[in-house]
C-alpha cells in the first residue's frame, strides 16, 4: 500500500464520507465507474504527484468514497453537502468548531474522474489545492 494511499489521503486524514450518504445525497445521478483496476494520481498544487493503484470492486459509491476528501472521528463536524449534476459531483464540508474547511468538484466518467480539492484549515488558516485524476487501466489484478 502506498504510504497512506497518497498525498492526496494524508491531505484529507480524519475527514469521512460514508457510502450511504453519497447514495442518499446523489442517487443514481452519477455515472457508474466502471469496476477493476485504476490508475491515481493525486497531489497538492505545486508539490510532487502520488501515482497508485486501486481495484474498483463494483464501481459504485463504495468505491467513489475512495477518492474523495475523508474526515473521521470528528463528530462536531456535520454531514457534507453533496450535490450532483448529471457527471459532475460537488462535495462541501464546513466545520468551524474543528477549523476546517473543505470544498470539491470532480468530474465522472466511467473510465475517467478528475477532481480538485480546496482545503482550508488551521489556525491561522491555511489555503491548499489538491488535484486528482484516476483511469481505468483494465481487470483487477488475482488477489
Amino acid at each position: 500500500m502506498p504510504r497512506l494511499k497518497s498525498l492526496f489521503h494524508a491531505t484529507c486524514l480524519g475527514l469521512a464520507l460514508n457510502a450511504p450518504a453519497l447514495q442518499a445525497q446523489a442517487p443514481g445521478a452519477m455515472p457508474a465507474l466502471r469496476a477493476g483496476q485504476w490508475q491515481i494520481r493525486s497531489g497538492t498544487v505545486g508539490q510532487p504527484t502520488a501515482a497508485y493503484g486501486l481495484c474498483f470492486k463494483t464501481g459504485g459509491a463504495e468505491d467513489l468514497k475512495l477518492l474523495l476528501p475523508q474526515v473521521s472521528g470528528n463528530s462536531a463536524c456535520p454531514a457534507p453537502e453533496m450535490r450532483s449534476e448529471g457527471a459532475e459531483l460537488q462535495w462541501n464540508l464546513s466545520c468551524p468548531e474543528a477549523g476546517l474547511s473543505i470544498s470539491a468538484r470532480y468530474s465522472l466518467r466511467a473510465e475517467h474522474v478528475e477532481g480538485t480539492v480546496q482545503i482550508v484549515s488551521g489556525k491561522p488558516p491555511r489555503q491548499r489545492t489538491d488535484r486528482i485524476s484516476a483511469d481505468y487501466a483494465g481487470p483487477c489484478p488475482p488477489p
